[in-house]
């Protein structure tokens, strides 16, 4: 089994690790576990400092300024969150783990109040008539319009401090009305 195929069945570490790549690593310790992604996978961004992304398949690394910030787990990915989530779980799979999963709305993204620093990004198909403006998924933020179809594209871990801020909360329906609150 190669690293990268043994770092893939690593369980989600929220606010530590994905892969066994743990938050704040260098570049180097990161190609030293898991090897010289292809030139194509490698990705540069500019920005405040230097924002690059190495991808290794299901698993991709986000790096500032050389240090890891933030791993994320996509399709492919065999390894589980907390309580058996997984990359592509359901809807219903994903409220049934976590009941209190909110839209975080400064952040942009999905998280569970009370375990920091894991984070979800959800999708649905697009409707017919949205297919030509969302091919080939449509973001479910701070609502989930299509609980049937929705799922998790993708798991990661981060530093951000979510103490602040909007919190949307969904309902096992996934649509509205949809309370919001701040803490």
């Amino acid at each position: 089994m190669t690293p990268l195929e043994q770092a893939i069945t690593l369980p989600i570490v929220p606010g530590v690790s994905i892969g066994g790549v743990r938050l704040g690593e260098t570049r180097q310790e990161v190609i030293r576990r898991l090897g010289v992604p292809p030139p194509e996978a490698r990705r540069l961004r500019p920005g405040e400092g230097e924002n690059e992304f190495l991808e290794y398949g299901p698993l991709t690394v986000w790096l500032k300024d050389g240090r890891v910030f933030q791993v994320v787990a996509e399709a492919g990915y065999q390894g589980q969150a907390p309580g058996g989530l997984a990359v592509g779980a359901r809807w219903a799979e994903l409220f049934n783990l976590y009941p209190e999963i909110a839209f975080h709305e400064e952040e942009g993204f999905w998280c569970v109040p009370g375990i920091e620093g894991l984070g979800l990004d959800l999708v649905r198909p697009p409707r017919a008539e949205e297919q030509s403006l969302f091919p080939p998924w449509v973001d479910e933020e701070y609502m989930v319009i299509d609980p049937e179809h929705a799922f998790v594209l993708d798991i990661f871990v981060h530093l951000l401090p979510l103490q602040g801020g909007t919190f949307w909360k969904a309902s096992e329906e996934g649509v509205g009305p949809i309370p919001k609150w701040s803490r």
